[in-house]
C-alpha cells in the first residue's frame, strides 16, 4: 500500500508526464502553427526556430516518459524544471514588452500568455521540485 508521499509523488509524475507528453504530441501534428507561436515571442532569431522547435518537442516527450523511470526520473525533472523556469522568464519578459500572443504551449488551443500562465507553470514547477527532491526515487514510484 502507498502512504501519502507516494500517492503524491505518483500524482506530480502522471501530472507532470501528460502535461508534457500532450503538449509534445500537439506540436508534433502541427509543427508549422509552434514555429510560429515561438516566432511571436521575438526573442530569438528566424534561423535557428526549426531546429529548436524539434529540440523542445523531443525534449518535452522524453522528460515526460523519463519521469516514469526511476533511474532517469531526477534528470527528467530536473530538466522539466529548467524548462518551467525558462518558460516563466519569456513569458514575463514578453508581458513586460507588451505582447498580446499565445503561449504556444498546447497548439492552437493554448491560452493566452499573462499570469495565468506564469502561475500555472509555477504550479508544474512546485510539482518538479517536490518529485526531484523526493527521496527514493530510485525504489518505487
Amino acid at each position: 500500500m502507498m502512504n501519502k508521499k507516494e500517492i503524491g509523488k505518483f500524482t506530480a509524475i502522471a501530472i507532470l508526464s501528460f502535461v508534457f507528453v500532450y503538449s509534445a504530441w500537439t506540436k508534433i501534428i502541427d509543427p508549422e502553427y509552434f514555429v510560429i507561436s515561438i516566432s511571436y515571442y521575438r526573442l530569438f532569431p528566424m534561423q535557428p526556430m526549426n531546429f529548436a522547435a524539434i529540440f523542445l518537442i523531443m525534449i518535452e516527450v522524453l522528460a515526460g516518459i523519463g519521469l516514469w523511470v526511476p533511474k532517469y526520473r531526477r534528470s527528467a525533472s530536473l530538466l522539466i524544471a529548467g524548462m518551467m523556469l525558462f518558460f516563466i522568464v519569456i513569458i514575463g519578459i514578453s508581458m513586460a514588452r507588451g505582447l498580446d500572443i499565445s503561449c504556444g504551449c498546447f497548439g492552437e488551443g493554448s491560452g493566452k500568455i499573462g499570469l495565468k500562465k506564469i502561475l500555472e507553470n509555477s504550479g508544474l514547477l512546485a510539482l518538479t521540485v517536490f518529485i526531484f527532491f523526493t527521496k527514493n526515487n530510485y525504489k518505487k514510484i
